[in-house]
């Protein structure tokens, strides 16, 4: 849902300073560079997450562990797109509002899987502790930080 919600995102104000995409191409390469490394990066926390969580706890712990990764990496992942440029802290262009609604609501749809028991079941997921918690917070949160590391690279790099 918050992949969707970035469709009505307003246009950056600084639009009109990037180099237009060659015309005839599908994909430009940049970006299909980018959902590689990205994804790379999401399957090796989400990989990391179950082999964390089956030490801690078994194979039922580390497998919610590396759902709540992947699911809520991804989640988080649609702040940071919002500009291929600018840091998720500086769009200039305000709040999308679909997207903090999406959000939540797919929040809440994890929070079902994750506690209601017959979904519980369904999804053969198990209860977090806190520690499990903060890891996959953590690692969830380290798909941001992998984005704003690169941004910022290339920015340094085009300078």
């Amino acid at each position: 849902m918050p992949a969707l919600a970035l469709g009505v995102d307003p246009a950056s104000k600084n639009i009109m300073k990037h180099k237009p995409v060659k015309s005839g191409t599908l994909f430009e390469k940049d970006l299909v560079r980018r959902v590689i490394i990205q994804g790379i990066f999401v399957a090796a926390m989400t990989t990391c997450a179950y082999w964390i969580g089956a030490s801690m706890g078994g194979h039922v712990t580390g497998q919610t562990m590396a759902f709540c990764v992947l699911a809520f990496s991804q989640m988080l992942r649609a702040f940071n797109q919002r500009s291929n440029t600018e840091p998720i802290w500086v769009r200039a262009e305000g709040i999308n509002p679909w997207l903090i609604v999406s959000f939540v609501v797919s929040a809440l749809l994890m929070a079902c899987i994750l506690l209601v028991p017959a979904l519980q079941n369904a999804f053969r997921l198990t209860l977090l502790d806190g520690t499990q918690w903060l890891i996959v917070i953590g690692m969830s949160l380290m798909s941001i930080l992998q984005v704003e590391i690169v941004k910022t690279i290339k920015k340094h790099i085009h300078k």
